[in-house]
Order: C-alpha cells, then structure tokens, then sequence
C-alpha cells in the first residue's frame, strides 16, 4: 500500500486521494468499509494518470460512458470502470481494446474470451504513472490505457494481479524494461507494450505464459534475443519484434510453432527486423512480415 510520506506530503497523487476521501466525497465511506481502499485505489489512479487533463470522465468534465471519476456514485460506475457481482473492479479500459480484438479474431476465430469484454472508452489522454497501489486490485483482470502519454516505468507490483489477462500500453512513453515480476501472469492473454520506450532484453520466463494469444512488442528499444521458450506458447497467434534492436536467428522453436502448413502450431502473424539491408538484425525464414530498424 502507500507508504506514510507519500500519504502526508502535500500535492502527492497518493495525499490528493486521501484528501478527497476525507473531504470530497459525498459517498462519505466508513473508514471500516472493506471496499474504502478500493476507492482510494482508484481517485489515487486519477490523481496519478492527469485525471484533469482526461477527454472523458474527468472529474467535471463529460462522460459518455458511466459516470465522471470521483462522483459520489460507487466507483463501479465511474467511466472505463467495470466490477463483478461483488462489487470489485475487474476492468479499468481507457484505450481501443475491441479493434486489437477485432484484429485477433481475423486471426483466430475461436478467440473468443476477449471478445465478450466490451470498449468503455476510446484513448483518453492518460498520463503521469501507473500508480503500483493497482496491486490492491485483486480481482482486476484488464488493464488497458492505450494512446496517452504515460511516461513511468511498469510497476513490478502489477505481476501479483493473478488474474489479470490484459495488459494493455501500448502507444504511451513507458520506460525501463519489462519486470520480470510481470512473467508470474500465467493467466496472461494479451501483453501489448508495443510504440514505448522501453529497453532491456526478454526473459527466458516468458515460457510462463501459456494462455497468452497476442504478444506485440514492436516500436520500442529492447535488445538481446528472442528467447527459445516462446515457442513453448502454443496459443500464440500474434507476436511482433520489429523495430527494436534484437538481434539472432529467431529460434527454430518459434518457427515450429508457426500455424500449418508451415509449422504445427497457432502463430498465423510473426514479425522482426529480418529485412536485409545489407544484412538482417534477425535471421527468420519463417517469419510472416520482416522490417528494418
């Protein structure tokens, strides 16, 4: 949870939360209330993405879909909030979730878990940073900000959300490297970090995610080379490497895993920077598409 400086420190994300609670809002939720932390969860993740700056369901501003954030309603009905039956939220969509869904089922028609989730709200101009209280949030299974201009690192806390199958970033100015906590999400559907910042290499863990469908890391600027376990995905449909910096020869693994007649698997869309010009950062026969950097 927050730790005592930042709750105490004027103009803090995590001060501005607390300061709501006790003084804004009307819902006036008992300080016993199981669901307060939730609440403070979610005016902290408000305060912490440029919530005033928001296109949609800002605090005054205009909402299409549900209601503004920080209303007096239960923050299940706050814009691009969803929860299950007891009332805990299991969805925070700000980004074009259906298109990437839309696009997979082109792929794979019997992809169809995603597909029963519904678009909240388009892009929505987030900013700042994902705040790691998320962490509370145990029963979150999507986490989409899509096109905004998130600018921290990812936080290694989000690897404890068990459930969640989305991680959805792409399009935002995220930096560092993929935390190797975040491979501890074998429920894990769809990463998309894809159009970032982000640098460092990809775990040989990524073995760990077993039910993932879509992996799009293309447009950053990781290094090293693609790991021999991620061919050991067999629900793999869609992974994209291009523009980044790795380098190698894609493994034979992953080319096994290539949908028939050119492998015994589920990869229909392979990409990297296997474009010779002169000479290809990737050797990949088998990839779909190649790029150069």
């Amino acid at each position: 949870m927050s730790t005592n400086v930042a709750l105490n420190t004027a103009g803090t994300p995590q001060k501005l939360a607390v300061d709501w609670l006790l003084d804004e809002d009307t819902m006036q939720v008992c300080p016993g209330d199981k669901k307060i932390v939730q609440r403070y969860v979610m005016a902290l993740f408000y305060f912490s993405t440029a919530g005033s700056s928001w296109l949609e369901c800002s605090k005054n501003g205009l909402c299409s879909e549900g209601k503004n954030f920080l209303d007096g309603a239960s923050e299940c009905e706050w814009g691009g909030l969803a929860c299950n039956n007891d009332n805990c939220i299991t969805q925070i969509v700000f980004g074009k979730l259906m298109f990437i869904c839309f696009k997979l089922f082109m792929y794979f028609a019997v992809f169809t878990k995603i597909l029963s989730y519904q678009i909240i709200i388009e892009s929505n101009n987030v900013g700042g940073t994902v705040p790691y209280e998320l962490e509370q949030l145990n029963d979150l299974e999507i986490l989409s900000l899509e096109q905004g201009g998130v600018s921290s690192t990812i936080p290694t806390n989000i690897g404890s959300l068990d459930k969640l199958r989305i991680l959805d970033l792409d399009f935002n100015m995220l930096t560092g490297s993929i935390p190797e906590q975040i491979y501890a999400l074998t429920e894990l559907e769809q990463l998309d970090l894809n159009s970032n910042k982000l640098t460092g290499t990809i775990s040989n863990s990524i073995g760990n995610f077993q039910e993932l469908r879509l992996l799009q890391l293309y447009e950053n600027l990781m290094t090293g080379t693609i790991p021999n376990s991620l061919g050991s995905l067999d629900n793999l449909v869609i992974a994209e490497f291009f523009n980044n910096t790795f380098t190698g020869v894609m493994p034979q693994s992953v080319c096994d895993n290539r949908s028939p007649p050119d492998g015994n698997g589920a990869i229909t869309g392979l990409t990297s920077d296997c474009f010779a010009a002169p000479i290809a950062q990737i050797v990949c026969s088998c990839c779909t598409a190649c790029a150069v950097f």
